[in-house]
């Protein structure tokens, strides 16, 4: 009896842990269903000479919009709790409703149905995270992995104005109401300078909140871009950035 007691309290371990499994720093489900995210919020150094990421400082407080993204038009905002709180990304994000603005995948990634192995027509939404500054200037707060600064001189169109961008591997999450699964190349082309690219897919959705890594890379074997979606965790080294401009 004492065996199969232990063995059940395992089982029950085991399954209880897998839900705890967080989708980033700071970041899991409650019961309810909210994505809820306290972390640590850094904002970028701007030092020509030596550009780099620094922890916000504790006095860094911002009102954050969060909105439900799907494929071409941003939708209501989502409900939230919390903000930007003594520099710190502390944010309580609602389960979206059921009438809030969703799109099949196969619309929302602009592929093929056939290249789904399930999923195609399962709604699903992206969410866009912004903070307002004391100017109603919007700034996005997003996820890296592997973050590196570069200062690019002049680079804006129509100004000398100097940026700062960052590169490395971008997290986004996602709302799904079922599983959807891709595991596909498309090749796409511009019908406006006819411009040609790759994206990659490695896709595994399941109901609920999801986490997706994209990063764009130059292949030479192809001579084009390659753009790859995958659904792997967060790294431990991601941190969540208050990009500004």
């Amino acid at each position: 009896m004492k065996r199969i007691i232990l063995t059940s309290l395992i089982a029950l371990c085991a399954l209880s842990c897998a839900k705890a499994e967080p989708l980033g720093p700071g970041v899991s489900v409650d019961k309810q269903g909210n994505l809820k995210i306290d972390a640590p919020l850094y904002i970028i150094n701007d030092n020509p000479e030596n550009p780099g990421l620094k922890q916000a400082d504790a006095s860094l407080y911002r009102t954050v919009s969060v909105s439900l993204y799907a494929g071409d038009d941003v939708g209501s905002p989502l409900e939230i709790t919390g903000g930007i709180v003594n520099g710190r990304l502390s944010i309580t994000i609602q389960k979206p409703k059921e009438d809030q603005y969703f799109r099949s995948a196969a619309s929302f990634f602009s592929v093929p149905k056939d290249v789904f192995k399930t999923g195609s027509d399962t709604a699903i939404g992206e969410i866009f995270m912004h903070a307002v500054d004391s100017d109603d200037d919007y700034c996005w707060i997003r996820l890296y992995s592997n973050p590196i600064v570069k200062f690019l001189k002049g680079i804006d169109i129509g100004s000398e104005r100097d940026v700062f961008d960052v590169d490395g591997g971008r997290h986004f999450y996602y709302y799904s109401h079922g599983d959807v699964s891709i595991s596909s190349r498309v090749e796409k082309r511009s019908q406006y300078n006819n411009f040609t690219w790759r994206e990659d897919y490695n896709i595994d959705l399941k109901q609920g909140w999801n986490v997706i890594r994209t990063e764009e890379l130059y292949d030479e074997a192809v001579n084009a871009d390659v753009f790859t979606m995958t659904s792997d965790k967060p790294s431990t080294d991601a941190v969540w950035v208050l990009l500004s401009w």
